[in-house]
């Protein structure tokens, strides 16, 4: 169940669904011993299959895996998780080393693209999914409109399913200087993606939140983008 403020205690709940969004209908205890009827919502998106369950599918690449290999905490996605704590809620996590979100340089990582990540997601009926790629893809030598015409074809797939797809701002790589592609990307995914658009990275510095390659989330980065992500997809 989601936190409520210091010092409560949840006496009793039950869930109902309406308007293709289940809440949970919470009486609380709160510190001043006064009992309150709170409503809340399971995540912030509707479950647009009405199974009962909110899946939620996060996909992406190093930056995005439930526990970095090269990181001493889980990921934010798995923290994501973590905060909603909610039985009706699911994540669906597809995530690797080196994916792109447009065709990879080397064939022999073809499966590490995020067309045959939306295809394994979509076996676990995602009521929404969340694409976080850019950096391979810059690495690779991909440009910004390539990388955004790829978040294109891959939504082109998820409307067809009736299902939203919400593009993620791509780490800037903190210490090559002002990345051109990537600040370029970006720049037009905020703008295909109108209210679609996760905007993770504000407010970031090398010292803070990255790892010394500069572009990889250290855990107080990780932490950070999941607390974006909670106020995004999280209950409200």
């Amino acid at each position: 169940m989601p936190d409520y403020e210091p010092g409560a205690s949840i006496l009793a709940a039950a869930w109902e669904t309406r308007g293709g969004s289940r809440f949970w209908d919470v009486i609380v205890l709160d510190p001043r011993r006064e009992l309150r009827l709170v409503e809340r919502k399971v995540a912030g998106f509707a479950d647009i299959n009405g199974d009962g369950i909110f899946r939620l599918a996060c996909l992406g690449d190093s930056n995005t895996l439930d526990r970095p290999p090269w990181a001493q905490a889980p990921g934010w996605w798995a923290l994501l998780a973590a905060r909603i704590d909610d039985p009706f809620f699911e994540r669906i996590e597809i995530a690797e080393i080196g994916a792109t979100v447009t065709r990879q340089l080397f064939p022999e990582l073809a499966r590490r693209e995020a067309r045959y990540h939306l295809l394994s997601a979509f076996r676990y009926a995602p009521d929404i999914v969340v694409m976080a790629y850019g950096t391979n893809d810059v690495l690779q030598w991909r440009g910004a409109e390539a990388i955004v015409a790829a978040y294109l074809e891959h939504e082109a797939t998820t409307l067809s399913a009736g299902v939203t797809q919400f593009a993620v701002s791509t780490t800037p790589r903190i210490g090559e200087g002002d990345d051109i592609t990537i600040i370029a990307s970006n720049t037009l995914l905020r703008e295909v993606f109108a209210g679609r658009f996760f905007e993770s990275f504000d407010g970031y510095t090398l010292e803070e939140h990255f790892r010394v390659d500069g572009y990889h989330l250290n855990a107080l980065g990780q932490r950070k983008r999941a607390e974006a992500a909670l106020a995004l997809f999280g209950p409200r």
